[in-house]
């Protein structure tokens, strides 16, 4: 086997994905490393030091990927679909509270609006008699004010909101699923 092949197994092993590669695909062959020559050692060293890697899958999401609910199935039947249903059952409450605390949400802000508003209302009313009274200064500051804070606190609620719907946008929900490969010398968690 020539030095250009070696070469080839071991990018191959540790090319542009950064060696997430298994030894089904480093070695393609069995008996490749009695092959190799004692002048290409180094290369043999770097696809040994290639082999001796540590494979972890990670997924994120309600399910696992469909390889391991294959395997779950194996373990016993019916497995599989009992884990399905299972987070079928989880969505729905999750849903279901979602909708509770949104109704709850709603309710408070008609709550907190009326409340707002009718201040909001007799403080201007009260201005407005101060004014028709011949407190002109006293009733315009007190409109000011009145006017003032109603501005006050509609802005920071529309604020927030903006923050609110910013936060879910930039918010992520994919059932995201990657390979961690590391060496055999590199500390494992």
């Amino acid at each position: 086997m020539s030095s250009n092949e070696n070469e080839r197994d071991f990018k191959k092993a540790n090319g542009k994905n950064n060696g997430a590669a298994l030894a089904a695909d480093v070695l393609p062959e069995e008996g490749v490393l009695e092959r190799i020559s004692d002048e290409d050692s180094e290369v043999a060293e770097e696809i040994i030091t290639a082999l001796r890697m540590e494979v972890r899958k990670h997924f994120r999401g309600p399910l696992p990927p469909p390889e391991m609910l294959a395997e779950y199935e194996k373990i016993q039947p019916g497995l599989a679909d009992r884990i399905v249903k299972m987070a079928e059952k989880q969505q729905d409450h999750r849903i279901s509270l979602e909708r509770s605390v949104v109704d709850t949400n709603n309710a408070n802000s008609r709550i907190g609006l009326f409340f707002g508003g009718t201040i909001g209302i007799i403080g201007v009313a009260g201005s407005l008699i101060l004014v028709a009274l011949g407190h002109t200064v006293s009733g315009l500051s007190a409109l000011i004010l009145a006017l003032a804070s109603l501005i006050g606190v509609y802005l920071k609620g529309l604020h927030e909101k903006q923050q609110t719907v910013q936060k879910h946008k930039s918010g992520d929900t994919s059932n995201a699923e990657h390979e961690d490969v590391k060496g055999e010398d590199e500390e494992s968690n």
